[in-house]
């Protein structure tokens, strides 16, 4: 197990089985891609409960990814049909697998805690040197407009 791993586990409160390190993951936001790719994602509340934040969505201490680029087409919630920016992001290290920390997808389902379908991440912060390019979608379906991130690092 990877010091970092461990150390991620530990910040989290979650078994080290819920730490994994994605190639890529996605994030669906409403803010324009020059202000995230200057400031990347950060934090907006300081709940530390996963469980509570899969179920209720509350601000939390963390900033939520999915695996799947479709899923991250579908937020935020708030945009109702006016369009997100869905967000590639690269090399984010090591964040959580909150379907693996409330126990896996199916457990997590049948225990009504949270939605498995996700495949949600979460991570501390996300750096703006990670983020490669934002795709507008709208209605669930990216519309082609690309913009790549100048300060993205490989």
């Amino acid at each position: 197990m990877s010091p970092c791993r461990q150390a991620v586990a530990e910040d989290f409160g979650v078994a080290r089985k819920a730490v994994i390190e994605p190639k890529v993951v996605y994030r669906g936001d409403t803010r324009p891609p020059e202000l995230v790719f200057e400031n990347g994602f950060s934090p907006k509340g300081t709940n530390e409960d996963i469980r509570k934040y899969s179920l209720y969505d509350t601000p939390s201490n963390w900033v939520g990814t999915s695996k799947s680029v479709s899923e991250a087409g579908n937020f935020p919630q708030s945009a109702r049909g006016r369009g997100t920016w869905v967000y590639e992001i690269r090399g984010a290290g090591y964040g959580v697998d909150v379907n693996r920390s409330l126990g896996g997808a199916i457990r997590s389902w049948i225990n009504g805690t949270g939605f498995p379908s996700e495949r949600e991440v979460i991570f501390r912060s996300i750096d703006p040197s990670n983020i490669v390019r934002a795709e507008y979608w709208r209605y669930g379906r990216p519309t082609g407009e690309i913009i790549e991130n100048p300060g993205y690092i490989e």
